[in-house]
């Protein structure tokens, strides 16, 4: 079993603020506990890739412009506007129609929440919850998921990890999980489905450890990106192609 790091090392520190500076955020705060220096390194690198097509901009809990960025310490529901912006998370406002999140809880077909590390959602959806009364988990199109493991390099994952992201997948986007069908009539397809047709989102599982054999083949027999063996301050290229689609 891995063990996860203890200190936040100088490699990470110095990649969190070389990422802030591509997005244009000042010292970013953040908690430094359970991983989340490195959930917030890999949410400004998305940022910092989403940028290269997009206006990518700073925004607070309410979805107004920030000079000062939080990025959340803990699970978090989608603020309303009766929450004080100054000490809820902050986004990014990606284009016009999207809005990329760290730490935030997606409800799920059952009811129940998970937390998604890094996600990419719907501004209009995201509004909406906004301007409700109560704070809640994020529900409606989802774009992209990515769940983050920083474990000792020196181990390897175990599969239980694939599993966990493949059951919340499966809760949050049932229909990514119908594999292509076609229906034939009098020996005529009269309709075919196939990939993409329900624009269902996709999923990454990023690590610091590396994955066995096994748990490769189980992500890729669902479909779902995997990127292990990540250095502070090292992305490989899947996960700029990932972000970027």
């Amino acid at each position: 079993m891995p063990t996860k790091p203890k200190p936040v090392s100088q490699e990470l520190t110095d990649a969190i603020q070389q990422a802030a500076v591509q997005v244009s955020i000042h010292a970013p705060s953040f908690s430094s506990g359970n991983g989340k220096a490195f959930e917030t390194w890999i949410f400004l690198e998305a940022a910092a890739v989403l940028q290269t097509n997009n206006a990518v901009l700073a925004r607070d809990s309410h979805g107004k412009p920030t000079s000062e960025f939080r990025v959340c310490g803990a699970p978090s529901n989608l603020p309303t506007m009766s929450t004080s912006a100054a000490s809820e998370p902050c986004h990014f406002l990606v284009g016009d129609h999207r809005e990329l999140h760290a730490g935030l809880l997606h409800r799920g077909a059952s009811g129940d929440s998970h937390e998604l590390d890094v996600s990419v959602v719907s501004t209009h959806d995201a509004a909406v919850l906004r301007h409700g009364r109560n704070r809640e988990p994020y529900q409606g199109t989802r774009y992209a998921g990515i769940e983050l493991k920083e474990y000792d390099a020196a181990g390897s994952l175990p599969k239980t990890y694939a599993r966990a992201l493949l059951g919340v997948a499966l809760d949050l986007d049932p229909l990514r999980f119908i594999y292509p069908v076609e229906l034939r009539l009098g020996g005529q397809a009269v309709f075919h489905w196939h990939d993409g047709f329900f624009n269902s989102p996709n999923y990454m599982l990023l690590t610091t450890a590396a994955l066995t054999g096994p748990t490769r083949s189980l992500l890729n027999h669902y479909r779902m990106t995997w990127v292990d063996c990540v250095a502070a301050g090292h992305l490989p290229s899947e996960f700029e192609a990932f972000v970027s689609a």
